[in-house]
């Protein structure tokens, strides 16, 4: 829970699930700028990450994906709805 009057928050990617666990080690740990941020230990969960498969364990499976109407609509770059529609495409393949 934020304490600070923003409701901005970070988001990342990666091209592994290891690549976000690297990450999210770093943006996880305690910022001495920050009151509020936590000073616990920081797991590693590159290597935690590492050891799950994705894709062989039917992660997907039963999954369900809300789908935002108003990224289709018009106004909205041409190519950002192409994009939408791929992941989408994907989604559903899994």
């Amino acid at each position: 829970m934020a304490y600070a009057s923003s409701l901005d928050v970070i988001g990342y990617f990666g091209s592994s699930v290891a690549d976000t666990g690297i990450l999210l080690r770093v943006i996880f740990g305690h910022d001495r700028l920050d009151m509020t941020s936590s000073k616990r230990e920081v797991p590693d969960f590159a290597s935690q990450f590492a050891s799950i498969n994705l894709l062989d364990s039917k992660p997907w499976k039963g999954l369900r994906v809300c789908l935002i109407r108003q990224t289709l609509d018009d106004g909205v770059d041409s190519g950002v709805v192409s994009l939408i529609r791929g992941a989408v495409s994907q989604l559903e393949e899994l």
